[in-house]
Formats: C-alpha cells, sequence, structure tokens
C-alpha cells in the first residue's frame, strides 16, 4: 500500500490482487510458486492470471494484466511474484508502472510486505536489463575503477577483503 493512502476508511477498502504469468514452457509448479510468494505477504482479495508470453502490442497477450490495472482504484495493490511477470521490456514496464502511478495504487513485488512505488520500480528495472545486457555482452565493459573485478551484488569494502570461498 501506498504509504500516503488512508487504509481506515471504511467506505474504501484497499484491496490487494495478486496477478501470474506463466510461460509456455513453465509447469504448474511455477504459477504455484508465484502464488505462494505472493500469498507470503498476505491475503489476496482476488486473482488475475496469463498464460504465455507478451506480444507486440504490451497488454495484447495478457488481458487479465490488462483487467487488473483496470480495477485498481487509489490504495489499492497489485502483488506481483517478480517484475518480470508484468514487462517483457522496458517500454513495456514503464506503460504498465504508469497505469499503476495514475491509478493511485501500489506495485507489490516479490511478496515483500511493502509497496514498491513506481519510481523506485522502474529503478530496479533499468538494473534488471543492464545486468542482463552486461552478462549477454550487449554493453561495452565498465572502465577500471575502485568497483573493478568485484562479483555481482558485492559492491563494499568487506566484499573486497572477504577471502575467497573455497568449492
Amino acid at each position: 500500500m501506498r504509504p500516503d493512502m488512508d487504509s481506515t476508511t471504511p467506505d474504501t477498502p484497499i484491496r490487494r490482487y495478486g496477478y501470474t504469468r506463466r510461460q509456455p514452457t513453465a509447469g504448474e509448479a511455477d504459477l504455484m510458486a508465484q502464488r505462494q510468494t505472493i500469498r507470503s505477504a498476505g491475503t489476496v482479495d482476488g486473482w488475475f492470471h496469463d498464460d504465455g508470453i507478451g506480444c507486440e502490442h504490451p497488454l495484447a497477450g495478457r488481458p487479465q494484466l490488462g483487467r487488473a490495472l483496470d480495477v485498481l482504484r487509489p490504495g489499492d495493490v497489485l502483488a506481483i511474484a517478480s517484475i518480470d511477470r508484468i514487462g517483457s521490456d522496458l517500454p513495456d514496464l514503464a506503460d504498465i508502472l504508469h497505469r499503476v502511478d495514475r491509478a493511485e495504487a501500489g506495485l507489490e513485488v516479490g511478496g515483500s510486505a511493502w509497496a514498491v512505488d513506481p519510481a523506485t520500480v522502474r529503478l530496479l528495472v533499468l538494473h534488471t536489463v543492464l545486468l542482463a545486457e552486461a552478462r549477454a555482452g550487449r554493453l561495452p565493459p565498465a572502465p577500471p575503477g575502485p568497483l573493478a573485478g568485484l562479483p555481482d551484488g558485492a559492491p563494499t569494502a568487506a566484499a573486497r577483503q572477504a577471502p575467497p570461498v573455497e568449492r
């Protein structure tokens, strides 16, 4: 829920919706894992589910996501297991996040008990996209600097001094 919303107003109850999307190659276990992640943060007032992958038009292959976005009211929360469940590329995600923001709703990612505001989600998405592009070799190497040679996700002084892990 957005921190600036009043969840105690009786005439506007805050609703929490879960959205899942299963890839064609994924089994029932993938769907159940997504639902468990979303449920881990609380009660779900309604579920929306799509099978398959996105299409050229952001919501064409995900009609239930479109429905979920349409029912959001101020203060409501759309809960997803991971950011890749709602968008396939950055423009797609930006459009969806804009719709969540326009509804004055929140987006909950990964079953966390707090909703992430759209600006923070955009930064997380950008980080994820850049990391994926770098790992795929589609970005030039980073210039040498104080963090050069560190493992992903460990840009701290403690990480630089940690002994290697034996396997």
